[in-house]
């Protein structure tokens, strides 16, 4: 009986563990911790693309997220992307090519945008979600040196 018990004991850690370790290699976990936005956990990844992995973690990602954006989240102040700039449009461009994107995976149809940065200057770290409510997409793109 004591054998079946722990048996019971093992499996129930091994599948909590898995779990666990699930949830933090999440891209969702990631956005959480690097730039304190939450998106939905059940969001699934249509298509992501990073420059090499460095030693530092740093450089571009860019990532298209199927999940249903909350509009009026408090985390994040999205705006009608009529507003953004031509400069965040130029370096959002950049950042893609970059990656080399190619132009099926590019943005389309935007109705919202967000932008945070860490730092000053052109050496800060840069976010950008693009919000495409029609087909429930969600663009991020970091930046980050």
């Amino acid at each position: 009986m004591k054998f079946y018990k722990k048996l019971i004991i093992v499996i129930l850690l091994g599948v909590g563990i898995f779990f666990v370790i699930r949830n933090l290699n999440s891209y969702s976990y990631v956005l959480e911790k690097n730039w304190d936005i939450s998106i939905p956990r059940s969001s699934e990844t249509l298509y992501k693309v990073n420059e090499d992995d460095s030693v530092f973690g740093d450089g571009c990602r860019y990532h298209i997220l199927e999940c249903n954006v909350d509009k009026d989240s408090a985390d994040m102040n999205l705006k009608p992307y009529g507003e953004i700039s031509s400069h965040e449009l130029s370096e959002i461009t950049d950042i893609l090519d970059s990656l080399e994107v190619p132009d099926d995976k590019r943005p389309k149809s935007i109705d919202l945008y967000y932008k945070t940065t860490s730092g000053e200057g052109p050496t800060s770290d840069k976010l950008y979600l693009l919000v495409d409510s029609e087909n429930e997409n969600l663009y991020v793109i970091e930046s980050f040196y």
